[in-house]
């Protein structure tokens, strides 16, 4: 390969898409010189590949010196970079031309294994490889000769260039002599990839809880004091850390910062040796909160604070007692009910969750209604606005003495009954920050930070629902502005009206236009970041079949197209047309329920309802990103959900948020709204698609896949010149906090025969690009092709290597129909399915079957042990065309969204008493009863036959 080759191969491995507005580090080994060497077609051996790269950085670019040393090499190529170069001998620049030089004065460093107990020195290593290599010497650097410029250039080309969109390289100079040069390489190379991975242990082992706010004193006594455990560091690391002038040591403290302002609290390890992750305990705070006011006196609580979602089961062990501790939003949790201590842990075993008060002398709330939530929600700053202050009566003193620097009643101290050796504070714009007391302070280092909204890219969000602009650190009596791209004029941000420093984009914010973001006289992290709203209009024009995987007949995805059968998002295409013939004749005796002889409706009970609701938020989102990940949608959908409903809603909702953010994905899927592949986690939306539907009269075609208002109001305008009806139905009611979007339809009747009804929603479905097939029933066609529950059983194949290294496990129980905590030890490996919970969104299923795990669909697996014990569970009204099925048990994939397209909607939930058995259903509509006998069977269940009411 060549220089530019190198080049280029090294900047896509750091930099790409998928490190978009993360921080990149440099550190290189020759190991990976040599898998991205693999990984560009190289077939040499590992030292033949190391070579290849060593020898393209000797001869570099066409041009480069010959004698020179390598700084000289890395300024010609950098100046070439400079000037503009886009191509050399035909191979596009497509990085900074200079990336592998940077690269090549860093391997040195990391040559050891053990990379920390290195001596901290840089050029007696650099100089060894160089001349082991036979390449040019690289010279002690001075203030005329340096590489400076070069790692200045990358930060610039990262976050300002490129706006962060393939990661950022941020630079961390030094101003003592002895570091000033070196000490950039060697910030890169304090911490190898596996000990970054190792800090979220280290985290857990010293105490630690994420989301403090760590001043330099407290992270320089945690690792002096528990970095030896887990990051293994050497005596001169440590000296360097010890010493509080030290640069090495402060950039050391900077990386660990930046990691822990990151941690989730995800203790989960890498076995290196066994190439497992193996689970760890997730850690989180515990927050007091205080309830009621200084004239009642207050009573205290807690909730649990994370950035990940809580396990739909957690339930915490204390003092002989157990919490349930449910979702509320937002990252927190609801009430825990639990005594006032200082510093003690609660513990799920079963899921490996701990909760953690820490000790503190000092505690901070602020209003919970700057969470969406009610009471007084302790905090880990301090802000401009009202605050409660809890301290420990010897911190009182201290406290009360900076109070007399208040202006008259906004420091009040009140009565504070009930925990002993307490004093309360109500104070309100703190003047100045306390001398002494790091929590009572304001912070210099501000950052602004967007977030909430519907984020569809790297700082853009979708102008349906504006983010907010957040002033980390701010005191929230700053001027925030913003600043178009290439305009001068100043438009200021209203701040919110909540106690946190956070403001509001203008509302008439234009659309697809770059921004910057400001605060007046003063320069902070984040205001060179470009960010765009945009609109979402339009997109379901871009949606194509050729991105949706295609499927089989137990529903996974098939590599195998060619003559076969398969199913592309809500089409089933057959590829022998003898198969063809034969789908279209077994489908002649379910046409009369789509298509029927009578025609005409005196009175059609069909109007166009109210569009623009915030349920079609989510399906603007979907269908602007045409494809995206499970934990993108989760995002989206809490923004979505805690600005569509209140406090006390949010407390009444009982089904978990983490629940409910996985069914509406499923039930998006089975709406034929888009594909969703739960292993790998994607996300692909259909085209818009017209499909017939059950009806006693006339035509009526349903909408399915992606869509946007502005195609609701073409095919409305478009309808009306063809005399058709469209149809904006809500989901039921029941269905409220699973935020699903209407049900649009179109409906057509008239003295005429019926393909005469086809012809005009046919002419519609192409003024409106839309995809109709009216002689292809999708309901019948999926269910025909899905396969059966013994055929899928026998096709399964045993995962001999299996290790459930350690993941909480569930068994489904046909009694209770849900899966049920089990130890290991107790499953019974004859015939049982075992659910194991990586995370709250990753889970692995197996079916043990004669002491072997077998790899299986978790809704294929629960009706594979419903037979096996020979359990009926779904229940059918025939006259009233609904079925109902336990909740808890959705059908497999075709089967589940061929039921779904009877009527175009999701289920109703409804909690049932049919024959004597209380319990949620799902209560589907418009179901022909000879569909349920046909097909049900496929799964091994027999409908039992009997009145729901509903």
């Amino acid at each position: 390969m060549k220089y530019l080759q190198w080049n280029n191969a090294v900047g896509k491995w750091l930099f790409n898409e998928d490190k978009a507005e993360e921080e990149v580090y440099l550190f290189v080994t020759r190991q990976d010189i040599i898998n991205i060497g693999r990984e560009n077609g190289l077939s040499l051996s590992d030292e033949d590949i190391f070579l290849d790269f060593i020898n393209a950085v000797r001869i570099g670019i066409p041009g480069s010196p010959r004698n020179g040393n390598l700084l000289e090499n890395a300024f010609y190529v950098y100046n070439k970079w400079i000037k503009g170069v886009s191509s050399i001998d035909g191979i596009p620049v497509e990085y900074p031309l200079y990336l592998v030089y940077l690269i090549l004065f860093i391997i040195p460093l990391t040559e050891d294994e053990n990379i920390s107990s290195r001596k901290i020195s840089y050029y007696p290593p650099s100089k060894r490889f160089f001349a082991k290599y036979n390449l040019p010497v690289l010279p002690n650097q001075n203030e005329g000769s340096n590489w400076n410029l070069l790692w200045q250039d990358l930060e610039e080309w990262s976050i300002i260039k490129n706006n962060t969109e393939l990661g950022f390289f941020e630079l961390h100079p030094f101003s003592n002599s002895s570091w000033i040069y070196v000490g950039k390489p060697l910030s890169q190379c304090v911490f190898s990839p596996l000990d970054i991975k190792a800090l979220p242990a280290f985290f857990a082992s010293s105490g630690l809880v994420p989301g403090e706010q760590l001043d330099d004193s407290t992270l320089r006594y945690t690792l002096l004091s528990f970095g030896n455990k887990h990051l293994n560091l050497s005596s001169r690391l440590y000296n360097a850390i010890n010493d509080v002038n030290n640069e090495l040591g402060q950039s050391i403290l900077s990386i660990v910062r930046r990691n822990y302002q990151n941690w989730t609290g995800n203790t989960d390890f890498y076995e290196f040796n066994e190439n497992k992750v193996r689970k760890g305990y997730t850690i989180a705070p515990l927050r007091l909160c205080l309830e009621g006011d200084k004239v009642r006196g207050y009573r205290t609580y807690y909730r649990l604070y994370t950035k990940l979602d809580l396990p739909e089961d957690l339930i915490f062990n204390y003092n002989q007692k157990q919490y349930k501790c449910h979702e509320f939003g937002n990252g927190w949790s609801k009430h825990l009910l639990l005594p006032f201590i200082e510093g003690f842990e609660i513990q799920d075993e079963l899921n490996k969750w701990q909760g953690r008060f820490i000790d503190k002398d000092i505690r901070l709330l602020i209003d919970g209604r700057n969470f969406h939530m009610s009471g007084w929600v302790e905090v880990p700053y301090m802000v401009a606005s009202k605050m409660l202050i809890m301290a420990k009566d010897e911190q009182s003193a201290s406290i009360e003495t900076w109070g007399n620097c208040f202006p008259e009643g906004n420091f009040v101290k009140i009565p504070f009954l009930g925990i002993k050796g307490h004093v309360l504070y109500e104070i309100t714009n703190p003047p100045v920050s306390h001398p002494e007391i790091k929590l009572l302070q304001f912070k210099s280092n501000k950052k602004l930070i967007i977030h909430k909204g519907i984020k569809v890219g790297v700082r853009s969000w979708l102008v349906d629902l504006l983010p907010e602009v957040e002033l980390e650190n701010g005191h929230g009596g700053e001027d925030l502005y913003l600043l178009y791209e290439g305009s001068d004029d100043k438009i200021p941000l209203t701040r919110k009206d909540v106690d946190q420093p956070i403001w509001l984009l203008p509302t008439d914010i234009r659309i697809n236009t770059g921004f910057y973001l400001k605060v007046q006289n003063d320069a902070v992290k984040g205001d060179q970041l470009k960010n765009f709203i945009v609109d979402s209009c339009g997109k379901e024009n871009e949606l194509s079949e050729t991105a949706l995987p295609a499927r089989d007949k137990f529903g996974q995805i098939t590599n195998s197209r060619e003559g076969s059968t398969y199913m592309i998002g809500s089409r089933l295409l057959a590829e022998d047309e003898v198969v063809e013939r034969k789908l279209n004749l077994r489908q002649e005796p379910y046409v009369h329920a789509f298509r029927p002889l009578i025609t005409y409706d005196n009175e059609p009970a069909y109007q166009f309802g109210n569009y623009v609701q915030h349920n079609d938020f989510i399906l603007n989102y979907l269908t602007y990103k045409g494809e995206s990940s499970s934990r993108e949608y989760f995002d989206v959908f809490e923004s979505v959900y805690q600005k569509e409903f209140t406090p006390e809603e949010l407390e009444s909702h009982t089904i978990e948020l983490s629940k409910l953010k996985r069914w509406s994905l499923s039930y998006l899927d089975y709406m034929g709204i888009l594909d969703y592949e739960y292993t790998t986690k994607r996300i692909v939306v259909n085209p818009p698609q017209f499909i017939l539907i059950p009806t006693p009269r006339g035509r009526r075609a349903l909408l399915i896949g992606g869509r946007t208002p502005k195609l609701i109001m073409k095919l409305k305008e478009s309808a009306e010149d063809e005399g058709l009806i469209v149809t904006v139905e809500p989901q039921d009611s029941s269905l409220t906090p699973f935020l699903l979007p209407s049900a649009v339809s179109v409906a057509c009747f008239g003295e005429c025969k019926g393909h005469e009804l086809e012809n005009r929603i046919q002419n519609l479905a192409k003024s409106c690009s839309v995809i109709f097939e009216p002689t292809k029933l999708p309901q019948f066609r999926l269910a025909e092709f899905s396969g059966d529950l013994p055929d899928y059983v026998n096709q399964l194949v045993p995962d001999q290597f299996f290790d459930d290294s350690g993941w909480p496990a569930r068994v489904f129980d046909i009694n209770e129909l849900r899966f049920v905590p089990i130890s290991s030890e107790n499953i019974n490996r004859t015939y049982s399915l075992i659910e194991y919970r990586l995370t709250e969104y990753s889970f692995k299923h197996k079916l043990w079957k004669d002491g072997v795990p077998y790899t299986i669909d978790k809704n294929w697996g629960r009706y594979s042990i419903l037979a096996h014990h020979k359990k009926n569970v779904i229940f059918n009204d025939r006259d009233k065309n609904v079925v109902a099925i336990p909740a808890a048990l959705p059908l497999p994939r075709l089967i589940s969204e061929a039921m779904t397209l009877f009527s175009g909607k999701a289920p109703k939930r409804k909690q049932l008493e049919i024959e004597g058995i209380k319990a949620w259903y799902n209560v589907y509509e418009n179901i022909p009863t000879f569909f349920g006998y046909n097909y049900f069977m496929k799964v091994g269940q027999k409908l039992h036959e009997t009145i729901i009411e509903l």
